[in-house]
């Protein structure tokens, strides 16, 4: 229990901190220019949440410790805390660039944390394997941070969803995301939230999903929300990386629910998918 209170203290003070910081210098997201339609909120608000919960992370403790950690031989704690880093740094770039990287900068980067997580096969298999296995590092690494991150569209859905999943499981990372989420839910300003996610937080819970197995089942409703998004976006003749309201969250809002209820419903269908492996244990 002590953990948990530890990390998700740890996280909330270290966000107010970020974000106050992040006022002084002007680093913010704001929707302007062809965003303005998709991001509404009128001042610029600090996308410092990854940096809060990573903070909680390094004091505290970081995923791929415990048990339902991925397997030795595949990745060590060393090269977990170096992808997450890795997931963590492109993320943070991504929200630093006023337009943000390109699609293929942004997929590069995330194959390259994937690498990063699954270099000690090449100490422990042979060559032909520890190619596989490199290559499905990579490939799980760009789908999850992609489903966490195109998940990451309204106030408290990616941080509500992947922080409480994770606290279910017993796993103390959700408690440092969690720990972020009054700021993002609760602590508003004339209206406005203090602080964002940001891509940073997004590819963050990205990596810490993927190196939880217990936790994969999370990333259902995200995959789910993604691909009725491209769908429509592929009907209406766009690319499915541009951003849009058509998620599953929008369509809440639109319905009159405010964030902590569009936040809440988001949970309570993310969590279905844990069930099963919960009455088993």
């Amino acid at each position: 229990m002590w953990p948990l209170l530890a990390g998700a203290l740890v996280a909330f003070v270290a966000t107010g901190v970020y974000a106050a910081l992040a006022e002084r210098v002007g680093f913010g997201d704001r929707g302007v220019g062809e965003e303005a339609a998709r991001k509404l909120q009128a001042r610029a608000v600090p996308p410092v949440g990854g940096l809060a919960v990573a903070t909680s992370y390094w004091i505290v403790g970081a995923p791929g410790a415990s048990a339902h950690a991925l397997p030795a031989w595949f990745a060590s704690p060393s090269s977990i805390a170096w992808a997450l880093f890795a997931a963590l740094l492109l993320g943070v770039l991504d929200d630093l660039l006023p337009r943000g990287l390109t699609p293929a900068w942004k997929l590069g980067g995330q194959l390259f944390a994937g690498v990063v997580l699954a270099a000690p096969t090449w100490g422990q298999l042979e060559p032909l394997p520890a190619l596989g296995w490199t290559v499905a590092g990579a490939l799980g690494a760009a789908l999850s941070c992609n489903l966490w991150n195109t998940f990451d569209n309204a106030d408290g859905a990616a941080g509500g969803l992947c922080g409480t999943g994770l606290c279910v499981l017993g796993l103390p990372a959700g408690a440092a995301v969690l720990g972020f989420l009054p700021w993002n839910l609760v602590l508003r300003r004339s209206g406005e939230v203090r602080a964002y996610l940001g891509d940073g937080g997004s590819h963050l819970l990205g990596m810490t999903v993927l190196v939880e197995p217990a936790a994969w089942p999370l990333a259902v409703l995200p995959a789910l929300d993604l691909a009725r998004v491209s769908i429509l976006r592929f009907a209406a003749g766009q690319p499915p990386w541009v951003g849009d309201r058509r998620h599953l969250a929008h369509a809440l809002q639109r319905r009159g629910l405010g964030p902590l209820a569009v936040c809440g419903v988001l949970v309570a269908l993310g969590l279905l998918p844990l069930l099963p492996a919960l009455l088993r244990g």
